[in-house]
């Protein structure tokens, strides 16, 4: 019984307060890191989606151009796909195909682009039918007037 006493006192370990210590500093460390991970993946879907626009923008320049279009005119996400300038099957950041998207091409507008493009997804949206955004203009800031 002497043995075991004297083997008890003389185990090392960790005291409460030296645990507590650690748990409050992995606390603070993911109070920290859990933010800036949310905003990371938030400003990675605004960037792919911005990027299917841009896409878009280049299938509906290739198709004005080899159509030989030289009035206005708008070309729908749809068509784009059907006629394969684009593969079928775009998906917005949430996997889902996106429900309505078009192009429009007007030669003489007075921005710098002539294309303008609109694209309607599940959590990101670029522009409205009404209210296409210039191709110019595609960055993220397009979502801080939401």
């Amino acid at each position: 019984m002497e043995k075991f006493r004297k083997m008890l006192k003389d185990a090392k370990g960790f005291t409460l307060v030296e645990l507590l210590a650690v748990i409050v500093i992995l606390g603070i460390i993911a109070a920290i890191a859990v933010p800036s991970v949310t905003g990371l993946i938030e400003r990675s879907e605004e960037d792919a989606t911005i990027s299917n626009a841009e896409q878009m923008v280049e299938a509906a320049r290739l198709k004005v151009t080899q159509d030989g279009v030289s009035e206005k005119t708008t070309v729908s996400l749809k068509e784009l796909m059907t006629e394969g300038y684009l593969e079928s099957g775009l998906e917005d950041t949430t996997g889902t195909a996106y429900s309505d998207g078009e192009v429009t091409y007007n030669p003489d507008a007075t921005d710098i682009s002539p294309y303008s493009v609109y694209l309607d997804g599940t959590t990101y949206d670029i522009g409205t039918s009404d209210s296409p955004i210039n191709a110019n203009d595609l960055d993220r800031s397009i979502f801080e007037e939401e």
